[in-house]
C-alpha cells in the first residue's frame, strides 16, 4: 500500500505471511545405503513481515528513501537450527536514486539487519534422531549494501 502525501513525498506499508507452517520436516533419502538417512523435525510457525518506508523527490532528477521492518521468527527456540531464520529480526534501510538521463538511472541502497538475540537451552530436551541440538546464545546481524544501473526502454 502506498500513498502520495505530497506530489513529492510518497509513504508505503506492506504487510507479507510466510506460510512456514509446511516446513514441517526436513527429510532427505540417500539412494547410496552408505549414508543414512536424514529426517528433522522443524516444527516452524507461519509467520509476517511487516515495512513501512518513504521515498522524497528532492530534485526532478534526485530522490531518497528510507524504510524500517520486522521479521517475526517462524522458529520455537527449541527448534533454532542456524541454517534458518532463528529470531525476530528489525531492519533499516536507506537509499537513493538519480537519474542520469531520461532513461538511465544510478540507485545505492543500504540495509541493515539485526536479529533479536535468543538463548537457547532446551533444544537437547527435544532430541531426535537427524536433529542435533543447538543450545547456545544466537546474535545475528547483517549489512547489505547494492547498487544498480538501470535503462528503460
Amino acid at each position: 500500500m502506498a500513498y502520495d502525501v505530497t506530489p513529492r513525498l510518497k509513504l508505503s506499508a506492506d504487510f507479507q505471511y510466510i506460510g512456514w507452517s509446511s516446513y514441517d520436516t526436513l527429510k532427505v533419502h540417500f539412494a547410496n545405503p552408505a549414508y543414512q538417512d536424514i529426517n528433522s523435525p522443524k516444527m516452524y510457525r507461519n509467520s509476517y513481515i511487516l515495512r513501512f518506508g518513504g521515498k522524497y523527490e528532492v530534485a526532478s532528477n534526485l530522490s531518497v528513501a528510507a524504510g524500517i521492518l520486522f521479521d517475526k521468527s517462524p522458529v520455537k527456540p527449541k527448534y533454532i537450527n542456524p541454517s534458518l531464520p532463528d529470531a525476530n529480526r528489525l531492519g533499516f534501510s536507506v537509499g537513493i536514486n538519480y537519474k542520469l538521463t531520461r532513461n538511465f538511472e544510478a540507485d545505492l541502497g543500504y540495509l541493515f539487519i539485526r536479529g533479536q538475540q535468543t538463548t537457547v537451552t532446551n533444544s537437547k530436551e527435544d532430541y531426535t534422531e537427524g536433529n542435533s541440538p543447538f543450545n547456545g546464545t544466537y546474535n545475528t546481524s547483517a549489512s547489505l549494501l547494492s547498487f544498480s544501473l538501470s535503462y528503460s526502454f
